[in-house]
């Protein structure tokens, strides 16, 4: 009976799904490591869904209003395709929040045969003055195109741009 029970204990132990590694969902920027003080600054949000279907997302954005100025966005070639609230500044915040109809899970870049990340929105600055300037997520939101809108559990990871002083600008 000890053998049998043995059996089963380790024929149990046997058939329990062992965890797969996954590569981790997050939000994140795409930007220029170095500009110089009076250049324009593009700044690309980007989301990883490790496979998830997504459909809208919701986000602040917090930058340096000392070394920064907040002078627009732009959606062309990406995936929010109608805004509920357009990116607008404010207290050295960018809000927005938009909606994928139909929902997206990635794009395939075929030189890595994989999904590459998503590109939500572009975010443009202008350079003040010299400095590291930071840009992080206050509040990021990411709703699955599930039926039910299940958050998508994310990291949430932020960039520094060095902004140099340009010598041609005396």
């Amino acid at each position: 009976m000890k053998k049998l029970l043995f059996i089963l204990i380790i024929l149990a132990l046997w058939t329990i799904p062992v965890a797969k590694e996954v590569e981790a969902s997050s939000v994140s920027f795409e930007t220029l490591p170095i500009v110089s003080v009076g250049e324009s600054l593009d700044v690309i949000v980007i989301t990883e869904t490790d496979g998830a279907l997504i459909n809208s997302i919701e986000m602040t954005v917090d930058y340096d209003e000392s070394l920064l100025s907040f002078s627009g966005y732009g959606d062309k070639n990406t995936m929010i395709q109608f805004w509920i609230d357009p990116p607008h500044q404010k207290d050295g915040k960018i809000f927005f929040s938009g909606i994928i109809p139909g929902g997206v899970l990635g794009l395939y870049d075929a030189r890595v045969a994989k999904l590459a990340p998503l590109p939500l929105v572009y975010l443009f600055f202008e350079t003040k003055s010299e400095g590291r300037a930071n840009f992080s997520f206050v509040d990021s939101k990411i709703l699955q195109h599930d039926g039910v809108g299940t958050p998508m559990l994310h990291e949430k990871i932020e960039t520094d741009v060095i902004i140099k002083n340009n010598p041609n600008n005396s």
